[in-house]
């Protein structure tokens, strides 16, 4: 009985002992809790750079061959909350790879979370990369994940970004790109923490007036990211060119012998610097994803040079005056974007300053989608293809302007305030003169309040110029407004304003009329679909009708060396029409029946 009892104690020793062997066995091999079989032998260790210096962080485990996953995670040092799943090429693997760093970056811890093959997973300690040269300003040039700074050189082929050279001059003035093939598709870093960045220039602020960005080549951008929840309000939080400044307004120039085409981004050119277009340039949006083109202080576009616009919004927005000069040509081609909800404003054209264009052409060609706002229980408030949007003005001397507006078919209401050029201020005007050409045409008969052109001064047509402005939509028409005066010497005026919906239509309304025409191919015509053809406000308001009256002598219609052939017999008298509220009192031509003003009107050299 003792005998046995001894036997049975070492037996079941033994077998304890075995047990726990089993159970450590188990255990390394993978099996178990959690972290089972995955022992990290090598921690990432903290680093300290100088901006834009990057950095690397490595984990190692006893038996890599069993890591079914590496994930790299960035948490804010400041604040645990912060935390970013990295989506870098480099992110996947045991060696996060962070190519470079900004002034303004967050300290970042970086920890790595490693999943077996059997499903269980370790972390890393925490890693922490932070910056010690904040207070200093450098001039940089991050080119995707990667930073290149005066005297620098880099080698997209060394990359995974494309390929060609991009090299910065030590004077940090001048950046040289050579057959520059640019896509970030692939980012070895991250695309969460930056989720769109092309090329991002930065320097806090400029001791210098110019820097010069010179395209040798064929060089093509391609920036693929797109985040929905920022950008379909407009708000620009990617860039391809960006220079900080302290409102000194330094100049980035264009230029070289070569190409450039930019694709993509939520604003394809951002800048609070001026920018000069030495040289042809292509910009397109990234399928139907929301994109602005080009934004900045003042933008100048040289002789002879070609800015081919392609967006899904805004094409120009200027902080300051955009000047097109001698021979040069600007396309714009737009669509209004998807937004999420509710109303949005895009002009093709959005100026703050003034526009300056000399023998230039400009085209602007403007389209509404529905199924960008009708599923979405969204709308267009308004579309102007150049929206005067400060105190400035239209300057246009020789140049041809063509803007053509549309919008697709809908059973819902989607849009509204279609314009083709439009200032509500009492200083934006515009100004034609040496021959310069106004096209305007607008198709949108389901869209409510469409003008050709509408501003809130003065209209100045000079010798020898045209305007040909045809406009089709629903509600109220207006086919040329200009609520101070108008300006016709010796020049071509061809409008036409039809509603669709059988609305009041508007041919010509303004403050005031000065026409002089002694040539005799200078006409003013002005027809309409059963409206008023011409009207000039005297600037008194009216509780009632206001009746033709007999004999009337005008006061703000005066006409030089012109005669009304349409209709025949065509007097000027009072009229009343209709406003926000009040009757307006104006003068209008009025035909032989006397009893509402003519539906056409036109004018030409009296002999």
């Amino acid at each position: 009985m003792h005998k046995k009892y001894g036997f049975s104690l070492r037996r079941a020793a033994r077998l304890c002992a075995f047990l726990a062997l089993f159970a450590t066995l188990m255990m390394l091999s993978g099996c178990g809790g959690s972290g089972a079989g995955l022992e990290i032998t090598v921690q990432p260790q903290d680093a300290e750079v100088n901006y834009p210096e990057g950095a690397t962080f490595h984990v190692e485990v006893a038996k890599p061959k069993n890591v079914a996953s590496w994930q790299w995670i960035a948490t804010n040092a400041e604040d645990e909350n912060l935390e970013y799943v990295l989506t870098g090429a480099s992110a996947k693997t045991d060696t996060l790879v962070v190519p470079s760093t900004m002034q303004d970056d967050a300290d970042l811890l970086f920890r790595c979370v490693i999943t077996d093959k059997k499903g269980n997973i370790v972390e890393s300690e925490p890693a922490r990369l932070s910056i010690k040269n904040r207070d200093k300003d450098v001039t940089v040039l991050y080119v995707g994940d990667y930073a290149v700074v005066p005297g620098g050189k880099l080698d997209l082929a060394d990359t995974e970004l494309g390929s060609g050279v991009i090299e910065f001059a030590a004077d940090g003035v001048n950046v040289d790109f050579n057959d520059v093939q640019f896509d970030n598709t692939d980012r070895i870093y991250d695309s969460t923490l930056c989720p769109a960045t092309g090329l991002l220039f930065m320097r806090r602020y400029s001791y210098e007036q110019e820097y010069y960005f010179h395209f040798h080549g064929d060089n093509y951008i391609n920036n693929t990211f797109f985040d929905p929840d920022y950008n379909s309000g407009g708000v620009t939080v990617n860039a391809f060119f960006a220079c900080g400044d302290d409102g000194n307004a330094p100049t980035i120039i264009f230029d070289g012998d070569g190409s450039l085409t930019i694709k993509g981004g939520a604003n394809q050119i951002y800048t609070d610097a001026n920018i000069e277009l030495a040289m042809d340039i292509k910009t397109q949006p990234k399928e139907a994803d929301f994109c602005d083109g080009i934004r900045c202080n003042t933008l100048f576009i040289d002789e002879g040079v070609t800015a081919e616009l392609n967006v899904n919004g805004t094409a120009i927005h200027t902080e300051g005056d955009l000047h097109i000069s001698d021979g040069a040509r600007l396309k714009v081609t737009s669509s209004s974007p998807h937004v999420s909800q509710g109303p949005t404003t895009k002009s093709m054209l959005f100026i703050l300053g003034s526009v300056y264009a000399k023998q230039a052409q400009i085209s602007v060609s403007g389209f509404a989608d529905p199924e960008n706002f009708v599923p979405y229980e969204a709308f267009v408030a308004t579309m102007p293809a150049i929206l005067l949007a400060g105190e400035g003005n239209l300057n246009a001397e020789g140049t041809e302007i063509s803007i053509e507006l549309s919008a697709g078919e809908s059973d819902a209401a989607f849009a509204m305030n279609f314009a083709g050029i439009y200032g509500n201020g009492e200083t934006n005007a515009v100004s034609l003169s040496d021959g310069a050409k106004l096209d305007v045409r607008i198709n949108t008969p389901e869209v409510n309040g469409v003008t050709g052109l509408c501003v809130g001064g003065i209209v100045d047509i000079e010798e020898g110029c045209s305007v040909n402005i045809d406009v089709l939509g629903a509600g109220e028409v207006t086919a040329l407004e200009a609520d101070r005066e108008l300006f016709v010497n010796d020049a071509k005026v061809e409008v036409k304003a039809e509603s669709a919906t059988g609305e009041y239509t508007f041919g010509i309304v303004c403050g005031a009329a000065d026409i002089s025409l002694n040539d005799n191919d200078a006409t003013v015509h002005s027809l309409t679909v059963d409206g008023v053809a011409f009207a000039a406000d005297t600037g008194i308001h009216e509780d009632a009708v206001v009746d033709y009256v007999s004999g009337y002598e005008p006061t703000v219609i005066n006409l030089n060396g012109c005669k009304c052939v349409t209709p025949e017999n065509g007097e000027i008298s009072l009229f009343g029409l209709p406003g926000y509220g009040m009757t307006i009192r104006a003068e209008t031509f009025f035909g032989e029946d006397k009893i509402r003003p003519a539906a056409e009107v036109l004018l030409s050299a009296e002999k």
